[in-house]
């Protein structure tokens, strides 16, 4: 018998994850927080870069998923800003959230410090296949 998605998350350790969801669609970030919660996370709602900025300053989290384009700071200015702000060996997992993701401003995004991404719409599944293929071991 083939272990659902949930058992082979839950065999590689990945479970109770601390996430932040950054998103200006209110929707987005209800949707992802019922999905991700009902994954046996623990999830909290930024609605802008800064707000993110803010609260990985102030707590630290296992993964964020970020939307790119948002008012008042864009995912990749905040993710910038985060590593900016990371010292001692601490690395937040950064995932960019986008519509409109293009293959060449795939470099842009590594180069502020974006670990991976998703393109919009996703399925649940490929946030299972996110989680368990691209988090370090430690996870």
């Amino acid at each position: 018998m083939a272990l659902s998605m949930d058992n082979q998350l839950a065999s590689k350790g990945i479970t109770n994850l601390s996430i932040l969801v950054v998103d200006d669609d209110e929707l987005n970030r209800r949707m992802m927080r019922v999905l991700l919660t009902l994954e046996g996370h623990r999830v909290e709602l930024a609605s802008n870069g800064l707000e993110a900025f803010n609260a990985v300053k102030l707590k630290k989290f296992d993964i964020v998923f970020m939307d790119l384009h948002m008012p008042n700071m864009d995912g990749m200015e905040a993710s910038r800003r985060i590593r900016e702000w990371e010292k001692d060996g601490v690395h937040t997992f950064i995932v960019a959230l986008t519509a409109s993701y293009l293959p060449e401003i795939g470099p842009e995004l590594f180069a502020a410090g974006i670990d991976n991404y998703l393109s919009k719409p996703f399925e649940v599944d490929h946030i299972q296949r996110l989680l368990r293929y691209s988090l370090p071991a430690s996870h």
